[in-house]
């Protein structure tokens, strides 16, 4: 499951392509593609000075280039813990700073890439929330396993409304995966099969699943429809 993802673009990144690029891939880059070869000299036409195998053309080299270095390894983030703390608006305390949680796990592809060398983290400040906080997990095994899909989960329901939503997935892209679209659409509707099937829907809204994990999509699709639901049996 290390190398599946759900490529996406980031609806929360704030409009900045810099900020969300790695939450897209490249489809070439997961295709087989044949190498191009030398062309060998016949043995009768080789000479001292006349190389084994002809070079290739600048155009050849280039593409044979791109076709090498676009071999990457899509990976999903496999925390179950960096979600709900996006999810619960957490603050990060570092040596030098205060984080949010959303910027530690999701502005960029590794936390080394948002600490400073030598800053370390030393608190974990967890507001309290309105609503109910769940973290839903679809695994292979048992609870320590890495999550196929995840769902961190906060819905704040009064008389079958919903009047906030958090809504974070883990195991479908690189980062934590915060849907605001999803939240915002939430907001002021009831609590009904139609608005959690439509919710669903949103949730995997622009999803560019790889080959071999489309799955992802209708676990993803089931996760938001069971959160929503629980949340207006629960309220």
């Amino acid at each position: 499951a290390g190398c599946e993802e759900i490529g996406r673009e980031n609806p929360s990144a704030d409009g900045n392509p810099q900020e969300a690029a790695f939450l897209r891939f490249d489809p070439g880059a997961v295709e087989n593609t044949e190498s191009h070869k030398l062309k060998e000299i016949p043995a009768s036409e080789r000479t001292l000075i006349k190389e084994d195998a002809s070079s290739f053309d600048r155009e050849t080299a280039m593409a044979e280039a791109g076709r090498c270095m676009n071999c990457g390894c899509y990976a999903v983030s496999p925390s179950d813990i960096s979600p709900v703390l996006v999810m619960a608006g957490a603050d990060i305390v570092t040596t030098e700073r205060t984080l949010t949680a959303e910027e530690l796990f999701t502005k960029k592809l590794t936390v080394q890439d948002i600490l400073t060398p030598g800053e370390l983290v030393k608190e974990i400040r967890v507001p309290k929330r309105s609503g109910q906080m769940h973290y839903d997990k679809k695994r292979v095994r048992n609870a320590i396993d890495f999550a196929i899909v995840s769902l961190a989960s906060c819905l704040d329901v009064k008389d079958n409304v919903i009047q906030d939503a958090r809504l974070v997935f883990g195991g479908v892209a690189p980062v934590p995966l915060r849907v605001k679209h999803v939240e915002e659409f939430l907001k002021g509707k009831a609590v009904t099969e139609e608005t959690a099937d439509q919710a669903a829907g949103l949730a995997v809204g622009g999803a560019s699943p790889m080959g071999k994990n489309e799955y992802k999509l209708f676990m993803m699709k089931d996760l938001m429809r069971s959160a929503v639901l629980r949340a207006g049996r629960s309220s």
